[in-house]
């Protein structure tokens, strides 16, 4: 960066250095005066009485921030007057003024800020900080937001606190690093009123944020869209991709003066957003919706525990159910999350059920939790929660709702594969009437196509899934399109049409691929390989055929693990993994289907597809040899240790969980003999 704007003063009169306090604007600034041979710095507040009549040169007017209107005028008639004058200005603001090129200071690198860490705390005393762990000094630097007045001043406290503590003690930074109060407390004091207010409702946010979000939680402050603009151009926000950002310190700040009503606006709007999707997700724009509600997740999280916190359990038992049926969790593979969700919900609830409506939701809440436990494989969960809410409306004389009725169908569906929920499907369709149940209504038809099939009812199988394909066609539904071809494909095998449950399982993995649905592509794979290993000896390659069929089941497999599906526990899928497995041990024997299954799994997404789709592709296990025998993931962990991220970010970089990631870094370190994570940096480095 000091490069960048060097070069830029070599032709640009005036250039301001923008950003939070203790991002390290003056330290850039100082530097730059150190490389120049001719340089004057004058602070903010000695600027109006210091005479520059005649300056030449690089001019540091440093800490304009409470300057900034005079500042202006000051620099306006100092490059008027003198043309050989460069001008190089901090602030949490730009001036505006014309000419001006502005240069946002961001945070530091979590590499960067780990090495400032233990250049200043080595340098204080605190001499075991370049020893400590990779994930600890991480761990650190997250937490300071990567400022360098927060390293700083972290690195001062390390001589008296151990590392642990000290991240410990960052969760009240403020007051364990008195200055940087200061300095974020300055940036609080030069915004106006309305922007404290929508600085303050900002900090609810878990994350990233809409403006139409924050306008929400800031409504009577003012104008919300004035101030936000205000608050970008004071260094308090930044803006990427649509969307607002704010430091973790910033936000902490905001935090301690929340008044307490913009907490259950957050989860008003969020609550609002799910009834939004859960009512229209299935039609044109529902991958849109999908993925808007993913990225919110954190944030319905956040309101969800908001709502258990004020003692309305009703409430959060709505949004954790419309947070299903969106079925966003299933198509960004966020299933283990949601699960949790669920769980914590229910736990909350149970004692606090006063009369038959709570029950009634209650049970509605617990089906749900069920159906999930369902379509991962997971019996025993499913079992208790469907039990559980079906003694629920028994003990108090309820009817099963068509939330109960579905999942207690859909259940039976995946785990067993019986003729026994046809009707109660149907049944259950028929009970969800009207538009703002559409989706659920699809969803229904969808498990009773599934059920069809499974059963075995040849009869109506194919005519189960031309239906099925028509409404989501009808509906202009891409997402619910593409699972109608999943339908029509397990259809088409079950009637032995190989080729045309072939074409139609392709062309579904092509649409989930484009759309990122992770979950549905994961099954169309596992299809696809399923449908390869029962076309073996009709006509294709039997030796060729059986390779590729056994590479996708693996890839297949270690994709249902990465997302906490257990297929055994899913009897009739189980039953065709099987098949497929025997089929192709039959041609290529135990050994070789091993080695294809280990190639499949360490594969990428990409590559997967691609094998899929018949493109070409290496699909060896070891098509190159990996650097001290790690494989393709474990290198993916290694690059991403690299780059400085947590194993929480690596989870969510790579769509792994956070569990496999330990375990991956584990295994890195035993096969390089390494003893902890920045050796393992240090390694990754010096093999380029």
């Amino acid at each position: 960066m000091v490069h960048q704007i060097g070069a830029l003063l070599q032709h640009a009169p005036l250039v301001t250095l923008t950003g939070s306090g203790g991002v390290g604007k003056s330290r850039i600034a100082a530097h730059l005066g150190e490389l120049s041979d001719d340089c004057r710095v004058v602070d903010g507040g000695d600027l109006l009485a210091t005479d520059l009549t005649g300056r030449r040169g690089l001019l540091i007017l440093d800490n304009l921030d409470r300057v900034v209107g005079p500042a202006r005028a000051v620099v306006l008639a100092l490059l008027g007057a003198e043309p050989e004058l460069r001008i190089l200005a901090t602030s949490r603001e730009r001036l505006n003024v014309d000419g001006e090129h502005v240069v946002p200071v961001p945070p530091l690198s979590t590499s960067d800020s780990v090495r400032l860490f233990i250049e200043l705390a080595t340098a204080a005393g605190a001499t075991t900080a370049a020893a400590a762990d990779l994930g600890t000094l991480e761990r650190l630097s997250r937490n300071l937001d990567g400022l360098p007045l927060a390293v700083k001043l972290a690195a001062g406290r390390a001589r008296t606190l151990p590392l642990d503590q000290l991240i410990a003690r960052t969760a009240d930074r403020f007051t364990l690093l008195g200055e940087l109060d200061d300095t974020v407390g300055l940036s609080y004091e030069l915004c106006t009123g309305t922007e404290q207010a929508v600085w303050r409702a900002a900090s609810v946010f878990t994350g990233s944020f809409t403006l139409e979000a924050v306008e929400h939680v800031a409504a009577g402050t003012g104008d919300v869209l004035d101030a936000v603009d205000g608050l970008v151009n004071k260094s308090v926000l930044t803006m990427h991709d649509g969307r607002f950002h704010m430091l973790g310190t910033v936000r902490g700040y905001g935090a301690r003066r929340l008044a307490g009503e913009e907490r259950t606006r957050h989860r008003d709007y969020h609550r609002g957003l799910l009834d939004r999707a859960a009512t229209g997700w299935f039609g044109p724009d529902e991958v849109a919706v999908m993925t808007a509600v993913h990225r919110e997740l954190p944030d319905i999280t956040a309101a969800v525990g908001h709502s258990l916190a004020i003692g309305d359990h009703r409430d959060a038992r709505r949004m954790v159910r419309d947070l299903v049926r969106t079925r966003a969790p299933f198509f960004s593979g966020s299933l283990d999350a949601v699960a949790e969700l669920l769980r914590q919900v229910i736990d909350a609830s149970v004692p606090t059920i006063r009369d038959d409506e709570d029950a009634a939701d209650l049970a509605a809440t617990m089906a749900t939790a069920g159906w999930v436990a369902a379509t991962r494989g997971r019996h025993r969960t499913s079992g208790t929660l469907l039990a559980a809410a079906h003694a629920l409306l028994h003990d108090r004389d309820l009817p099963i709702s068509a939330p109960v009725l579905f999942a207690e169908a859909g259940a039976e569906v995946l785990l067993h594969g019986t003729r026994k929920p046809i009707g109660q499907l149907a049944a259950a369709r028929e009970l969800f009437a009207g538009p703002q149940v559409a989706g659920d209504r699809h969803m229904t038809t969808m498990m009773l196509t599934i059920a069809t099939v499974l059963a075995g009812e040849s009869e109506t199988v194919a005519e189960a899934g031309r239906e099925h394909l028509r409404q989501a066609e009808e509906a202009g539904a891409p997402w619910a399109v593409s699972w109608a071809r999943w339908a029509s494909a397990q259809a088409a095998l079950r009637d032995g049409r190989l080729d045309e449950a072939l074409a139609l399982v392709t062309r579904c993995l092509r649409e989930q691929h484009v759309m990122g649905d992770r979950w549905g592509r994961t099954w169309s794979l596992e299809a696809l390989a399923v449908i390869l290993a029962a076309r073996l000896g009709t006509g294709d390659d039997a030796t060729a055929g059986a390779h590729r069929a056994a590479w996708l089941l693996g890839a297949a497999r270690a994709r249902h693990q990465q997302q906490g599906v257990t297929v055994a526990g899913l009897g009739p899928f189980a039953r065709l993994r099987d098949r497929a497995h025997a089929r192709i041990v039959e041609v290529i024997g135990e050994d070789t289907t091993v080695r294809e299954y280990a190639g499949g799994a360490k594969s990428t997404d990409a590559d997967a597809v691609r094998v899929a789709l018949g493109e070409p592709v290496s699909r060896r296990a070891s098509a190159k040899a990996n650097p001290g025998g790690l494989t393709n993931r474990e290198l993916d962990v290694v690059t991403c240790i690299a780059e400085g991220m947590t194993n929480p970010q690596i989870a969510v970089q790579l769509h792994i969980a956070p569990r496999t990631v330990d375990t991956h870094v584990l295994a890195i370190g035993r096969k390089l003999g390494l003893p902890n994570r920045v050796a393992i940096a240090v390694w990754a480095v010096t093999r380029h």
